[in-house]
């Protein structure tokens, strides 16, 4: 069987190292090395040890798809484990192969192929949570900055339109932002002209801080800025004054709610990924429940693993909870529905920390139009 030897099980990493926005996923890998870490302290799974490689899809569904059939075909994986945007590019193919994958439902491909499953279902459809939040928060008319050349950035904007339309929050429109050739007094002037009091950034942190600052230099008010990324206490060394009262959506338990789940997860980072200095980062807690998802499953899948077992595990599974890091879900319900209950943490008023927000808000599911 590909990637099962009799001491070792060898699966594939796949993420954006580079490319556009990729600053955001620099600490995917630690997630993965700590679930991976905490396994083979307690003797592998079914005794085995796990091992890995990896590869940088760049954010290309091009570049995807030739790291993906290099690590099926040569390196020989098991399965896969992806904090990557641009699936779409291997996708049919890993379910012609009857890959195993476990990742973040950024597109609507996780909601196609049964071989593909995720804990976080966002791609292929709307909720209106992201409109309840930002109306507890006196929010009213809102502007969504997107980076440019992203298709996952711009659908994932479409359904956040759908989302606070539904609970009658105003979108005064969607812009394109390129961090390094772009200004940001631009977008200023763009918020203070459409009389918007709400920033929604789908945008490597770093870009909305720059945003941001425009925007308290120009003295543009503005009641709520939500992001769809920036969980990552390493930026609020670097940028936290001006990310200060930014609100991040979460669809795991925030470090910040503690408890058991958090603290193993936390041990884990700290014994085997130490290069990442602050736990709370989203992408690497992201990578290490997909990676625990893997993991269960392979146990589950018995002493003598085969990929089809493994999907077969993932399917079987219900009432998965991580250990306690999200709320119990079926991992084989392929049904494009997304996660109406989200968690929300806001930077504090000095940048220096996050604060809980909102624990599991609950809203709606947006009818497809």
């Amino acid at each position: 069987m590909p990637g099962v030897t009799g001491n070792e099980v060898k699966i594939g990493f796949v993420y954006p190292d580079t490319g556009v926005d990729a600053e955001a996923f620099s600490a995917a890998r630690a997630g993965l090395e700590g679930r991976i870490g905490l396994a083979n302290e307690g003797g592998g799974i079914n005794g085995r040890k796990i091992v890995y490689e990896w590869r940088n899809d760049e954010m290309s569904a091009e570049m995807n798809r030739g790291v993906v059939r290099d690590l099926v075909e040569n390196v020989g994986v098991v399965g896969l484990v992806t904090a990557s945007v641009t699936m779409t590019g291997s996708a049919s193919y890993l379910a012609e192969q009857r890959v195993p994958v476990t990742g973040m439902d950024a597109e609507p491909v996780w909601s196609q192929y049964d071989n593909m499953f995720t804990f976080a279902r966002m791609s292929s459809g709307a909720v209106d949570t992201w409109g309840r939040y930002i109306q507890i928060n006196g929010g009213t008319r809102a502007l969504i900055v997107i980076p440019n050349n992203l298709d996952s950035a711009a659908a994932y904007a479409d359904r956040l339109v759908r989302g606070i339309q539904a609970v009658g929050v105003t979108h005064v429109g969607t812009v394109e932002y390129a961090a390094a050739t772009d200004s940001p007094q631009r977008i200023a002037a763009m918020l203070s002209a459409s009389r918007a009091d709400v920033l929604i950034g789908v945008i490597d942190p770093p870009a909305l801080a720059e945003i941001l600052g425009a925007t308290r230099s120009g003295g543009v008010p503005l009641k709520v800025t939500l992001s769809a990324a920036g969980y990552d206490a390493a930026l609020l060394e670097r940028f936290g004054p001006e990310l200060a009262g930014t609100s991040i959506m979460l669809y795991f338990t925030p470090l910040e709610a503690g408890g058991p789940a958090v603290a193993r997860y936390m041990t884990a980072i700290a014994r085997y990924a130490p290069q990442v200095r602050f736990p709370e980062q989203e992408f690497a807690i992201r990578s290490y429940i997909q990676t625990d998802m893997f993991l269960s499953a392979l146990q589950a899948a018995g002493r003598c693993p085969t990929r089809e077992a493994i999907i077969e595990a993932l399917t079987a599974m219900k009432g998965y909870d991580a250990g306690g890091l999200i709320k119990p879900i079926d991992l084989g319900a392929h049904d494009g529905r997304p996660q109406s209950c989200l968690n929300f943490v806001r930077v504090n008023e000095t940048g220096t920390a996050f604060d809980l927000a909102a624990k599991e808000l609950c809203g709606n599911v947006v009818p497809t139009r």
